[in-house]
């Protein structure tokens, strides 16, 4: 392990031989995988861990989770906070009609 964080896991990995690196931290929905900073196929190893392919020689994986629900709900979130001024515009000035 290279480097980890709450969203994301770095893996610099030397290999003769290609085959698949298998992590055993939880595949749920959200995680994605670069082999070498370019996108790479993520497989489900054991109904449990991430597993992506690599070829044969010194390459970086990396593992990042970003699910859909966290950048939907702050999107949501950002919208709402601009228009609390707004609102409270409108109802200061007594006008709900637009």
């Amino acid at each position: 392990i290279e480097d980890i964080s709450n969203r994301e896991v770095l893996f610099k990995i030397r290999g003769t031989g290609g085959g698949y690196f298998t992590e055993s931290a939880h595949a749920c929905a959200g995680w994605t995988a670069k082999l070498d900073g370019f996108p790479a196929k993520l497989y489900r190893a054991n109904r449990y861990g991430r597993s992506v392919y690599v070829p044969p020689g010194d390459h970086e994986v990396r593992f990042t989770y970003m699910p859909r629900s966290f950048v939907l709900g702050s999107l949501i979130s950002i919208i709402c906070i601009l228009l609390i001024p707004f609102g409270a515009y409108r109802l200061w000035r007594g006008r709900w009609i637009l």
